[in-house]
């Protein structure tokens, strides 16, 4: 299931981290899948807050996690084979997420001190365009 699901980071709404997610009737047709979806997507979000929430420290975060392709078939993957996969996508947008939150906030202190440190694998800007 590549790129099922896509995280959108909004304006902040006051100091904190919250979590939304959204799964439309066009991917998930029944309500039970659409439970199930946003089950995964919470468990995935409940994982990543211990390590998002020193990053968003003194600025309000709102992500937004919704499902972006239709999901399979029952015949195409088993039950258990999509809760993996919606998993997996779910704590890779989630770790890209803290990996520029990480990057921005090493950005700020460097500004702050003068310092200048490059970013491994590219700059801000090629970042930005991979994750947004």
């Amino acid at each position: 299931m590549e790129q099922s699901a896509s995280a959108t980071q909004l304006a902040p709404n006051g100091p904190g981290l919250r979590f939304g997610f959204t799964v439309g009737r066009r991917q998930a047709r029944r309500a039970v899948q659409r439970t199930l979806v946003k089950r995964v997507l919470r468990e995935a979000a409940r994982h990543a807050a211990g390590t998002l929430r020193p990053l968003a420290q003194g600025v309000g975060l709102d992500i937004v996690l919704r499902l972006r392709n239709p999901l399979p078939k029952p015949t195409e993957m088993s039950l258990s084979q999509l809760k993996r996969s919606i998993r997996a996508e779910a704590d890779s947008l989630l770790g890209q997420l803290a990996r520029h939150l990480r990057s921005a906030h090493r950005g700020a202190d460097g500004a702050s001190t003068g310092a200048h440190r490059p970013e491994p694998g590219g700059s801000a800007a090629d970042h930005q365009d991979r994750v947004g």
